[in-house]
């Protein structure tokens, strides 16, 4: 029988609407990669195969009656720990939460992609609370291995999700963005990861300091173009997220980069970045110019950035402690009671506000300028396992605070052969224009499979 789970969530949605291919079939191989390979990944903290495999009959008969209720019906898909999925835990990869739940609610972007018929495999293993972007280590389900070389990082905090792509057990999952939770594991394990524009997907629970923010993480551009078509329609409960545009992202991807004004940064202050990764920005320059860009090289302020990111988060992390059940508090891992302790001490956040408003007006005006801005998904490579909480991502630090959208694009290996990867972003709100152009960098890099993929 021919292995389907290589395929893109775009040419199985192709193969669906022709008949070539059952939404059952792919189902039954896609749960048994995960049986062969989350043993030696540990991508999944949680699968339901019946679940899964009833979903997928009923894509089946809508697509048989031609009745598919969106072009992602019978999809795989797989949802972050800490994103709520109804009738699943979402246990943030804590000791620290009751797992004996009703677990009655979607969180939006999973409830538009049940809605479209997205057949669901499974929760994605995480660092706890999202602690760091380096790895995806926790007390809980242990480390998450990277598929192509097991002794490196997959990066975190959406390291499960990264791999599970990587590795072929699906072709689309959910992960968040915050501060590099998405940038780095698709980084480190060779996916396309996007970060949408803040507001632009609506969110449940509500992050009331709009830092973080659900996105795709995929094998293609294409593909994370029909997940976005899908997760940014309009959610009751999120006051905070951005008016519905109803813009299809797929459509609209057909640009040249002829006279497009591309800024570049491939310095940044307090950072050094590899030297491979600083050669993988220069290939895309040399790209962008060969194909008629303006390509000016810039400074952003991410020292600014820095400092107001150290403490305009710790309101979010005190919630998040007195969220904890006070009799399980001790149960949740040392990185977690420390950054609580910390948190309590600042009452700091409306001056860190006011300075978050200054770094994002001054950006807007930079960004008047340009189309799109390219620099390092990540400063350095994905280097062997490590605890360390140092920010290896600053420019998606930097994006949290200002809002505007990203893109994670793979373009090939390093000399050791793990995946080298650049970040290209665009301004607030043009989550389109970022999608454009990782399409066009997309078609000129190509990227294999990692060598447990098989």
């Amino acid at each position: 029988m021919t292995d389907l789970t290589g395929l893109t969530a775009t040419e199985l949605s192709e193969l669906y609407s022709t008949g070539t291919v059952s939404p059952v079939t792919v189902a039954h191989q896609v749960l048994a990669k995960i049986k062969r390979l989350n043993p030696v990944l540990n991508a999944f903290c949680f699968t339901d195969p019946d679940t899964t495999l009833a979903q997928a009959k009923a894509s089946e008969t809508r697509w048989q009656q031609s009745q598919p209720l969106s072009n992602i019906d019978g999809v795989p898909v797989a949802v972050k720990d800490s994103i709520l999925t109804q009738g699943w835990p979402t246990l943030h990869a804590s000791r620290a939460v009751d797992p004996d739940q009703l677990w009655t609610e979607d969180a939006p972007a999973v409830a538009r992609l049940r809605e479209a018929g997205a057949v669901f495999v499974g929760k994605t293993t995480m660092s706890e609370f999202g602690s760091t972007a380096n790895h995806s280590n926790s007390l809980l389900y242990g480390d998450v291995y990277n598929p192509w070389n097991r002794s490196h990082t997959p990066g975190g905090s959406s390291g499960g999700s990264a791999v599970a792509v990587s590795a072929g057990m699906v072709p689309v999952a959910l992960g968040t963005e915050f501060s590099g939770s998405i940038a780095v594991p698709s980084a480190f394990c060779g996916v396309f990861g996007m970060k949408p524009s803040i507001g632009r997907i609506p969110q449940w629970p509500v992050d009331p300091l709009e830092l973080t923010v659900v996105g795709p993480m995929a094998r293609s551009t294409a593909d994370l173009e029909m997940i976005m078509n899908i997760i940014t329609r309009p959610d009751v409960r999120d006051g905070t997220s951005l008016p519905y545009n109803n813009i299809n992202y797929h459509s609209n991807n057909k640009i040249l980069l002829l006279g497009k004004k591309i800024a570049c940064v491939k310095s940044i202050s307090g950072f050094v970045i590899d030297p491979e990764i600083v050669e993988s920005i220069e290939k895309i320059v040399d790209y962008l110019l060969a194909q008629g860009a303006q390509v000016d090289f810039i400074n952003v302020d991410i020292e600014s950035a820095m400092k107001i990111f150290f403490e305009l988060p710790l309101p979010l992390r005190v919630k998040q402690w007195s969220d904890i059940p006070k009799q399980n508090r001790h149960l949740a891992g040392r990185e977690i009671q420390r950054r609580a302790i910390l948190a309590h001490k600042s009452n700091n956040t409306y001056n860190q506000l006011t300075d978050r408003q200054l770094l994002i007006t001054q950006t807007r005006k930079v960004m008047q300028s340009y189309d799109a801005l390219l620099g390092p998904a990540t400063v350095i490579n994905s280097g062997r396992q490590s605890t360390t909480t140092e920010n290896i991502s600053p420019l998606s630090t930097f994006l949290c605070l200002t809002k505007q959208p990203g893109i994670t694009i793979p373009i090939g290996l390093d000399h050791v052969g793990m995946p080298q990867s650049v970040m290209i972003t665009s301004n607030m709100h043009d989550d389109v224009g970022v999608l454009q152009i990782s399409q066009l960098i997309q078609q000129h890099f190509s990227m294999p499979h990692p060598p447990l993929f098989y």
